[in-house]
């Protein structure tokens, strides 16, 4: 398992760091969750970017036409991209197919009608309805209530579409559930009042007109010094950019190390592993590194 740090620096850029690997027996959620220790400050959403692509698969495998339809597309597929001359032949086919229905058009315009009519009847009701709701019963057994109320009071925060998703009461009620650990009853009330100051005051910007997504509007506020000005504000904004939403650091912590960690180095432990992914993903701190004193450093190790 891989840990990553999310934080957002002071300038309001958001950062991802690789921080250490840990040793799991297996990758299910429960388990993952366990080898982390308990925190009552964060939010275990370790899943969260690719629990709706699971529940989609999932539900895709439990109907049986689904699974059928797109495993027989793909083999075709495949089959006729990898040779030239296939593509050729199919493409010559469609011509004569397409000739010998223009010669018939009208005595087969009634059966060809009738063929769309039974081809769009089973496509539509008896595959995509069918799966449509096979997909929100999986939906609602992954997501629960508290993680949907979370993405929803989250919502109200976004700047897209001239801040139209904005609700005072939403983030309100985002901060006292979610965040009672980083507001004080006290900050609770001010944290309303600067809501309210904030909505007649940065909508109406011309500077964040154009602003599409959280990472923006939290670097734009730093920018033009409101971070200051709406301090609760911001600092919301901070605790909800934490929360995990991309899996590309995860993607090039794995990556790294089957690099790293080949057949001829499969006795390296985890300690060593780590530094070694330390310095193969986060090149921008090794260049800072003085490679004078690492010399040092180890000239004055005692020998062996």
């Amino acid at each position: 398992m891989a840990l990553v740090l999310r934080y957002v620096k002071h300038d309001g850029v958001l950062m991802e760091c690789f921080f250490d690997i840990v040793g799991v027996k297996n990758t299910s959620a429960v388990t993952l969750k366990d080898a982390i220790s308990d925190c009552p400050f964060a939010y275990y959403v370790h899943c969260f970017a690719h629990r709706l692509q699971l529940a989609l698969v999932a539900a895709a495998k439990d109907e049986r036409k689904i699974w059928q339809l797109f495993s027989h597309l793909t083999c075709i597929v495949n089959l006729v991209t990898s040779s030239p001359k296939r593509v050729g032949e199919l493409k010559s086919s469609q011509r004569d197919e397409i000739a010998r229905m223009l010669s018939t058009e009208g005595t087969s315009r009634h059966y060809q009608q009738q063929n769309n009519i039974i081809v769009e009847h089973h496509y539509h009701f008896d595959i995509f309805n069918s799966i449509i709701d096979l997909q929100l019963m999986e939906l609602d057994h992954r997501f629960n209530n508290e993680v949907v109320e979370l993405l929803t009071l989250d919502s109200a925060l976004d700047p897209s579409d001239s801040f139209k998703s904005f609700n005072v009461e939403n983030i309100y009620n985002l901060a006292e559930k979610f965040y009672h650990w980083d507001f004080t009853h006290q900050d609770l009330k001010v944290l309303k009042i600067q809501l309210m100051h904030y909505q007649l005051d940065v909508p109406s910007d011309l500077e964040f007109q154009n602003t599409s997504s959280l990472i923006d509007l939290c670097g734009k506020l730093v920018v033009r010094r409101k971070s200051k000005c709406y301090l609760l504000v911001d600092r919301l904004i901070c605790l909800v950019l934490t929360l995990p939403v991309s899996t590309a650091i995860m993607e090039r912590a794995f990556s790294g190390m089957k690099r790293i960690k080949t057949a001829m180095r499969n006795t390296m432990g985890d300690e060593f592993l780590a530094d070694c992914m330390t310095i193969n993903l986060e090149r921008d701190l090794v260049w800072k590194i003085n490679l004078e004193s690492i010399i040092d450093e180890f000239e004055s190790l005692k020998t062996r």
